[in-house]
């Protein structure tokens, strides 16, 4: 799918609903706007009426917006259902890109490798994914296994934690997950080859019960 130059104003939104917070961020060229987030224990569904909070804000409509980035996981299942469903929605209502970002990448945004980065994942456990072209893969402190790589660094879920436990540096994120999302989206350009799809580092856990 091809998309022509837009005369509307060079406006990102940036939506992450895959971990613990509804998240969205709209940035104008490189200038943050607006940015609100706030806990899931008020709903996923929270999401649209989270927008248009903002665009009330700002005095914003959907004709503006240039662009969509959607954090596309890993993380919460049902989450990142939300997220990418709504977006391919409005991408395709509103005949605009709409590009998926991984949440490795939103994390590690302008951090250089080598980079452990984490992600919480279910009770004591965390994705991880070693540099930028590493393979994701799911661990917990304690079977966490790391390359030999000269001055490594981890950011992420329990950066900290893993620092101490393996004595290397840690880092916090530059950027809220949608800031990050919205940055990202707004360097790809017009040509995007397919909508986004959830990422996945395991298949999700279907119940079998209710087959």
């Amino acid at each position: 799918m091809k998309f022509a130059p837009s005369c509307k104003e060079d406006l990102t939104i940036g939506i992450d609903t895959s971990g613990t917070l509804v998240s969205v961020a709209i940035i104008k060229g490189n200038k943050l706007l607006i940015q609100k987030e706030e806990p899931k224990k008020f709903g996923e569904d929270r999401l649209f009426p989270l927008i248009h909070e903002i665009f009330e804000a700002k005095s914003l409509t959907w004709k503006l917006i240039n662009r969509i980035g959607v954090c596309v996981g890993p993380g919460n299942f049902n989450g990142i259902r939300v997220g990418v469903s709504a977006t391919r929605g409005l991408a395709m209502s509103l005949g605009i890109p709409a590009l998926g970002i991984t949440k490795f990448d939103a994390v590690a945004l302008h951090h250089s490798d080598p980079l452990l980065i984490t992600i919480k994942s279910v009770k004591n456990t965390f994705f991880a994914r070693i540099g930028s072209l590493g393979q994701p893969f799911v661990s917990d402190i304690d079977n966490l296994k790391l390359p030999k790589l000269k001055n490594l660094a981890v950011i992420g879920h329990e950066a900290e934690a893993i620092s101490k436990r393996f004595g290397i540096n840690f880092h916090k994120p530059h950027y809220s997950s949608s800031h990050a999302v919205s940055i990202i989206a707004s360097g790809k350009v017009y040509k995007v080859s397919a909508p986004p799809t959830p990422y996945y580092v395991n298949p999700p856990r279907i119940d079998q019960n209710k087959q």
